[in-house]
């Protein structure tokens, strides 16, 4: 498209025209101007000089370099390469004050104009410009040093940071820090989003890099995402397949039909963005209207007009909040998760979690809980009974001490019976770990003996690191620990008088007994690798097409030795040798529509015995164990998995898992229950990505009515 020409002025200016066939002489590159509010263009050198007067340390105004008026043009003065030590100017070159070096504007473009009466700037072809930690491409560009204030235009494209911002046209005042984006996308970084905005972030050649694809490239260019890799994400609910790495959603892309930023934030029209790095993207979140303002240098406030999510560009589900909190600590997502607890909750019941603290060395979460299945039962909903609290706090203490310690309260009517709670301070000896723990009514699953409680433990424990044994692919690691132990037992007599054998074959009604025990435990392991495919392209066609990480397929033989000692304060002793060894695998890619995923797992465990432990907690009641696992594919994104274990003695299924999954590339659905142990629960996946070269459009339309095409089919769903 044409771009508009600098209006005539009054008189005829004076103008500095560069010469296309200069541009390709190695040393004529850059032309340097400055911005700063209270100072003018400086001289740098070559391919053109524009110094507007400045003030001299006398107070006398300096004036620009004597040119031969030719009506409106005039060749700029050949002046020597600063940077070029054999041939630099005689005179000794000013030093930029380290003020002015933020203020500085780095420029080239095929054809550079400079209008010296209207201090007026003008390049076009390729224009690229640095200023700040900024770097800006276009087709065309102006600059008005008077006003300080650019517009570009064609493909313009703009990196701060790690934020990368498209469009058709720009506008920006340098002075307010104000401007307009008009067809506007991009992608955010949603943690640095306000450092690089305010000019504060660094942009370098790899962040470049990143942008592209490629050293070079221009920015603006759609191109499909390369590089694409799972970073992080959001698991609502527990249980959720996500990395540690960069928790939460910090990568977004956007489109906008126009954007009008200022410090304080922005505000834009008919907006979409996604954490899809493809497009169309599966699912995404359009809205009328958008106001984004900053409270803090860590929070965010984001009201929406009409805001909709939208799935695989058909579904519509209207989001009544009109209002979002974006955190860049580490926040749990406001909404609510719904779990299943038929022992100590009564059922389902909802917990949302909270964290008042997050910081470098102290986090501390707090998630209250309401037991719904119980107040409905029972028509309370004033009674205690029915509200519960977790809490989690961890210390960073010092560089090699960390402090971990949990809390729940199942119901507040009578806490002493119902709250459990844990204190563990680890410290770090080398490559060992030192643990000193105390828990109180701690709760453990042993198999066939069911639940067990130990009402109080205090000790501490040294875990070894993985100790590879020379060659032999095989890793070694053992554990040595002492406790005072307060916990049930069915033995009392045999406690009391341990030389007693009636004693020690008798069982008695339960009962708690505190005893010391000291434990060593010792482990062998090692995996064999039988076979391992390749994985797909990570694409939305092929690799990523049901699950936000290419799927390798490969079968395994695992296998694993534990020798434990336990020995207790009344002369009783338990060891143990236990063998494990199994396959386990998957098969397929999890791209095609049909049973194109098989994930599976064959363990079977035998222990060998001497002694039994006076507690039911640590007793070993069951020898010889088979776990064994299938997840299948059934159609599209839906797997179905069941997992069990089964004691081989008694054919008494030990534990057993339910799960239905529902998995896409950026977000998924997965609901678990285990009828054994009475538990369940229902888990959200919203995955984050990191990829290179990620500028195409939402879709070939670009930007779309803010009325939506898919309203027909809207749901009404609060969040």
């Amino acid at each position: 498209m044409p771009y508009p020409p600098v209006p005539p002025p009054e008189q005829p200016p004076i103008v500095y025209s560069l010469p296309p066939e200069s541009i390709r002489e190695p040393a004529v590159k850059y032309v340097w101007l400055t911005v700063a509010p209270a100072a003018s263009a400086k001289l740098l050198g070559p391919p053109m000089t524009v110094g507007l007067p400045i003030k001299s340390a006398a107070g006398q105004a300096r004036q620009l370099p004597e040119v031969t008026r030719n009506d409106t043009t005039a060749q700029a003065p050949a002046a020597p390469d600063p940077l070029d030590r054999e041939t630099g100017p005689s005179a000794p070159q000013e030093a930029i004050a380290p003020e002015l070096q933020q203020s500085l504007i780095q420029l080239t473009a095929d054809r550079q104009e400079y209008d010296t009466r209207r201090q007026v700037f003008i390049a076009s072809g390729n224009v690229q410009m640095r200023f700040g930690n900024a770097l800006l491409q276009a087709a065309w560009l102006q600059v008005n040093l008077v006003n300080r204030i650019a517009v570009a235009q064609g493909n313009v494209s703009l990196l701060t940071g790690e934020q990368l911002l498209l469009g058709e046209r720009f506008e920006y005042n340098f002075v307010q820090g104000t401007g307009v984006i008009s067809a506007a996308r991009g992608s955010i970084f949603v943690p640095t989003t306000s450092e690089d905005l305010s000019g504060n972030g660094t942009t370098s050649l790899d962040a470049t890099t990143v942008a592209t694809g490629t050293v070079g490239e221009p920015l603006g260019a759609d191109r499909s995402p390369e590089n694409v890799i799972v970073t992080g994400g959001v698991s609502i609910g527990g249980d959720g397949n996500i990395p540690e790495a960069g928790g939460g959603i910090r990568r977004l892309r956007f489109e906008a039909e126009q954007i009008d930023f200022t410090p304080a934030g922005w505000k834009a029209t008919n907006i979409r963005f996604t954490n899809d790095p493809f497009s169309p993207p599966e699912v995404e979140v359009r809205a009328n209207r958008a106001t984004l303002t900053r409270l803090s240098a860590l929070q965010d406030e984001v009201r929406t007009s009409k805001a909709r999510l939208v799935f695989d560009q058909r579904l519509s589900v209207s989001l009544l909040r009109d209002r979002l909190l974006i955190d860049r600590r580490d926040r749990e997502p406001a909404i609510v998760s719904f779990r299943f607890d038929d022992r100590d909750r009564g059922g389902l019941f909802v917990e949302r979690r909270f964290k008042p603290i997050a910081t470098d060395k102290i986090s501390l979460s707090l998630t209250p809980q309401f037991y719904l299945d119980r107040a409905l039962k029972e028509g309370k909903f004033n009674d205690l009974s029915i509200y519960g609290l977790k809490a989690d706090l961890n210390m960073r203490l010092t560089s090699t001490t960390l402090l971990r310690s949990k809390a729940a309260f199942v119901g507040f009517d009578d806490v002493g019976d119902t709250a459990r709670a844990s204190l563990r301070v680890s410290q770090s000896i080398k490559d060992y770990t030192l643990t000193g723990e105390y828990s109180y009514r701690d709760r453990l699953f042993n198999g066939s003996l069911g639940y067990q409680t130990v009402q109080r433990s205090i000790g501490a424990v040294l875990t070894s690191p993985a100790i590879q044994l020379g060659d032999t692919g095989i890793n070694f690691n053992y554990q040595i620990g002492y406790q005072e132990v307060k916990a049930k037992t069915d033995r009392r007599r045999s406690i009391d008088d341990p030389f007693d054998r009636t004693a020690c074959a008798a069982r008695i009604p339960e009962e708690n007994v505190t005893l010391n025990r000291f434990q060593t435990s010792a482990t062998l392991n090692r995996d064999f690798i039988l076979w391992q495919g390749e994985a797909l392209p990570a694409t939305a066609e092929a690799g990523l097409r049901y699950t936000p990480t290419p799927v390798v397929p490969y079968i395994q033989l695992i296998s694993r030795i534990v020798g434990t000692t336990s020995t207790y304060s009344n002369g009783e002793n338990q060891s143990s040798l236990k063998g494990s060894i199994g396959l386990q695998g998957q098969l397929g890619h999890f791209s095609r529509p049909w049973f194109d995923y098989t994930g599976f797992s064959l363990v079977y465990s035998q222990f060998i015995r001497n002694g039994e432990s006076p507690f039911k907690f640590d007793r070993i009641a069951d020898v010889r164990v088979l776990t064994a696992q299938l997840t299948q594919q059934i159609y599209g994104p839906f797997r179905l998995g069941v997992r069990t274990k089964i004691n081989l003695d008694n054919s008494e299924g030990l534990s057993t898992d339910y799960t239905l999954e529902y998995s896409r590339r950026t977000y998924g659905m997965s609901l678990r229950y285990n009828p054994v142990l009475g538990l369940g629960a229902f888990n959200f996946r919203i995955s984050n990505f990191s990829s290179t070269g990620s500028t195409e459009s939402f879709s070939e339309s670009q930007v779309r009515s803010g009325d939506g095409d898919v309203e027909n089919r809207e749901l009404k769903i609060e969040n």
